[in-house]
């Protein structure tokens, strides 16, 4: 296994954390903090992040899935719920389908789905940005697509900004290059993984820049009836960042829901 970063800690039932495009396990930092207590946290870093590892190698779910099982292994874990944000969703979602049986639930965070226009035009965006070669504008466009206006404006936003661009610029070009070719493919696909049939909450920001949440909501609803979906008012499409307290709380909310319903007969209902 290629050497990986990632973060164990905590108690209680095991919830992995995969991260989204260009983004580092310190992503997590506010779900590393806020839910230790409750659950054992595994936060697996995306392959070849770092700048020393200087490859064209494609962006391969295939060999991140291996990766994860091997560090389920490690740790003797058998059953896990799934965190995964924007690009982390689309990972966890080719697991849970891949092993069905050792997924109890799903928590997707700003999914993007294929035809949004919305993403579409993102994409294009950070193509531009891509064959600059300028990770500083890079870093710009990633940022002012992930987060929303208003918290962009906020005096207090301007550190999280800062760690986050000081995070982007320690990742290996290639890596962001690959990383969004995996997307531009996502966003074309013609047919979803299936999922199997496990209670899966979708979290979204009411700003979001990248995802058109009618047109996903609509998509979603099709393909998964029982799921329960949260839209947290005036976050972006890093939700998890901007409004983590409130995140935090819904995440801890549904689980706490998952594990009743597995030791009694009840059906999920939503929340707010």
């Amino acid at each position: 296994m290629e050497e990986r970063r990632y973060k164990f800690l905590g108690s209680g039932p095991c919830l992995v954390l995969l991260a989204g495009f260009a983004s580092t396990i310190e992503s997590w930092g506010f779900q590393l903090r806020g839910l230790n207590k409750d659950y054992r946290l595994l936060a697996i870093e995306n392959r070849r992040m770092c700048r020393e590892m200087d490859d064209d190698q494609e962006f391969n779910v295939h060999d991140m899935i291996r990766d994860m099982n091997l560090l389920l292994e490690k740790y003797r874990i058998d059953h896990i719920s799934i965190l995964g944000a924007s690009m982390g969703g689309i990972i966890g979602w080719e697991y849970a389908n891949r092993y069905p049986e050792r997924v109890d639930s799903f928590i997707f965070s700003s999914l993007p789905l294929k035809g949004d226009v919305r993403m579409a035009i993102c994409l294009a965006d950070l193509e531009k940005a891509l064959m600059s070669n300028d990770m500083a504008f890079l870093g710009e466009r990633i940022t002012d697509c992930f987060f929303s206006r208003g918290f962009l404006h906020k005096r207090n936003s301007q550190f999280i900004k800062a760690l986050f661009m000081e995070s982007i610029s320690r990742i290996n070009a290639g890596t962001i290059q690959n990383q969004f070719v995996f997307l531009k493919k996502w966003h074309g696909v013609e047919n979803y993984p299936t999922l199997p049939n496990i209670p899966c909450l979708f979290i979204y920001g009411s700003e979001d820049k990248v995802v058109d949440i009618d047109v996903n909501m609509a998509v979603i609803k099709s393909l998964l009836p029982g799921a329960i979906f949260q839209v947290i008012d005036g976050a972006g499409h890093a939700v998890h960042i901007e409004k983590p307290n409130i995140f935090n709380n819904i995440v801890r909310e549904f689980l706490g829901q998952v594990t009743s319903c597995q030791n009694s007969v009840c059906s999920l209902q939503a929340f707010t």
